[in-house]
């Protein structure tokens, strides 16, 4: 790093999310400058797979883009709790399946260029169905069970257009490449 973090004021504090803006120095020249950052709580996102290896995911309306969006069960860790307990406890809430194995895919950062907002993802198998916990907000939420090639269609036609699910699908890909290498265009490819 090369400036040093002079000051910082918070400019919006909300429910999940605040902006901060810090008052930087840089090293060599002297020079102020800010540096605005969106400080969002750890969220969790699990690919819940069936035994038949199509994974549950999940179709909701998404309030920013005013629209239906498909993604896989996720949400915000409560505090004090951990993310593989936040992980289960959402795919119940939004699925309404329970799993006998959770495995963690690996932690990300969302936009890191301007965020700080870290997830943690994982897989889950070994699922049995049980009722939802959806709050109103998720009344509209639907199952899809869909194998990983209809998913990855859904990627390609934009149909599934966020990062977040796109990459816990590419951190499950590379998760199940270590088991048995993955195929692209008729060359075995490890990930």
């Amino acid at each position: 790093m090369n400036y040093s973090i002079d000051s910082t004021e918070t400019v919006f504090k909300g429910r999940i999310m605040e902006v901060v803006v810090d008052h930087i120095t840089y090293n060599g020249s002297g020079r102020a400058s800010t540096r605005e950052v969106v400080k969002k709580t750890p969220f969790v996102m699990v690919i819940p797979v069936l035994e038949d290896g199509r994974l549950v995911a999940i179709r909701q309306f998404r309030h920013p883009h005013q629209e239906m969006v498909i993604g896989f069960p996720a949400g915000l860790i409560d505090p004090g709790e951990e993310p593989i307990d936040a992980a289960k406890r959402e795919m119940k809430e939004e699925s309404g399946y329970v799993c006998k194995e959770i495995i963690p895919l690996g932690r990300i950062t969302e936009v890191p260029e301007w965020a700080e907002c870290v997830g943690h993802l994982f897989v889950a198998t070994g699922l049995t169905l049980g009722d939802t916990d959806r709050d109103e907000g998720e009344s509209t939420m639907e199952n899809l069970l869909l194998t990983p090639t209809e998913f990855m269609q859904k990627i390609d036609s934009g149909e599934i257009p966020g990062v977040t699910q796109t990459t816990c699908f590419l951190r499950y890909l590379m998760f199940c490449s270590k088991k048995s290498p993955v195929s692209i265009n008729n060359a075995e490819v490890s990930l």
